[in-house]
């Protein structure tokens, strides 16, 4: 039997919820707007535009991926609980830990990626 949920738009808590989410929506949808803006100008060029306006993308995505997700992770429960049970001492040396491994570890990579990045494109112009 399927159970169908009902929403009472009476209750204030929805609309609360409702009008939150519209700026956390809009926050989350540029980068989306922002990829199909440029698939359109994209499709105009030469061939190929676009699939190279996607792998850039990719690309874009993976710090976030990668760091964001990973410390989400890691972090969210412990700031959540912290954040509870009103222990604002634990919550900011969470805080204060994962913001210096986000720098440590974005900053090796850009460090890292620096170096390799003109190997890496002479590589991929002598495969083409």
């Amino acid at each position: 039997m399927l159970v169908l949920p009902r929403i009472s738009f009476k209750n204030s808590g929805v609309w609360r919820v409702i009008k939150l989410m519209g700026p956390a929506i809009l926050g989350v949808s540029v980068s989306q707007i922002s990829l199909i803006i440029n698939t359109i100008f994209a499709s105009f060029l030469v061939s190929g535009s676009v699939s190279w306006m996607y792998y850039a993308d990719r690309l874009m995505e993976l710090p976030t991926g990668v760091l964001g997700v990973a410390l989400g992770t890691i972090l969210l429960p412990s700031l959540s609980k912290s954040f509870a049970s009103g222990n604002t001492q634990e919550y900011q040396k969470l805080m204060d830990w994962g913001l210096r491994l986000c720098f440590f570890i974005g900053f090796t990579l850009y460090l890292g990626f620096s170096f390799i990045i003109r190997p890496f494109n002479h590589f991929v112009i002598s495969i083409w």
